[in-house]
């Protein structure tokens, strides 16, 4: 009955496990991409803080210290440490 049991979960341990690689691999791209936005948003606001209106550079520096953070390294190892327990979970 056990040995049923797992071959009947497999399915489904191994879908969640891919799953979880998909979104990891996602997360990863996506924090490269926020960090190429972060990088042109600092650059724009540091030109920007050379013009008669300082204001701008400012708030741009301020976006992209907030875009780099949305998607930091803490929350990707909260997410995925979320998905392996789940996983995990199923897996027993």
């Amino acid at each position: 009955m056990k040995i049923l049991l797992k071959i009947l979960v497999a399915p489904f341990a191994l879908a969640l496990s891919l799953l979880a690689a998909l979104l990891v691999f996602l997360f990863d791209i996506c924090a490269v991409l926020l960090t190429v936005v972060s990088v042109i948003l600092a650059v724009l606001g540091i030109a920007l803080l050379f013009t008669p209106m300082p204001i701008g550079g400012i708030v741009f520096l301020l976006l992209a210290l907030l875009w780099k953070s949305v998607l930091s390294n803490e929350h990707r190892r909260k997410f995925w440490n979320v998905l392996y327990i789940e996983s995990w979970n199923a897996r027993i």
